[in-house]
């Protein structure tokens, strides 16, 4: 059978599209956290030291082999002023989630002792160059990478 013109032309165009999306060379369409470095380009952040405190922990579901799922919400106060408007954290509430995207599970939050009223050391990170992601979080003692075991 005889493949249309148009039919040629289009074939070829989803593997364009793949490889200017620059998956061949970042291992994915998909951005990756702090650690990972890249999420989104190459991008470079200014960072503010401050104090992480954890306002509440409830569970929402059912995170498979790993158990219950947690909304871990946080707030952040920068020991010194935040310049960008976009990344002010006064009077905000921030979601904790893991490298990947996911929620904590209980193991994670166990073994780093992430319960409501802890405080902990933490930087905000906010971009400066790039178009990653405009904001990040660290926890000084928790890796947001432990997945425990698999």
């Amino acid at each position: 059978m005889e493949m249309s013109p148009l039919g040629k032309f289009l074939l070829p165009v989803p593997a364009l599209v793949f490889f200017l999306s620059g998956a061949p060379f970042y291992g994915g369409l998909l951005p990756v956290g702090v650690g990972g470095t890249v999420v989104g380009g190459p991008c470079e952040y200014k960072g503010y030291q401050g104090q992480v405190r954890i306002m509440f922990v409830i569970p929402v579901h059912s995170a498979g082999e790993t158990g219950t799922a947690f909304e871990v919400r946080f707030s952040f106060r920068p020991a010194d002023k935040v310049i960008e408007p976009f990344a002010d954290p006064e009077d905000r509430l921030f979601l904790l989630t893991m490298k990947n995207g996911t929620l904590p599970d209980q193991r994670f939050l166990e073994k780093y002792r992430l319960e409501t009223g802890r405080i902990l050391d933490g930087r905000l990170l906010v971009i400066t160059r790039g178009t990653c992601t405009p904001t990040l979080f660290e926890f000084t003692g928790v890796d947001l990478g432990d997945y425990g075991p698999r």
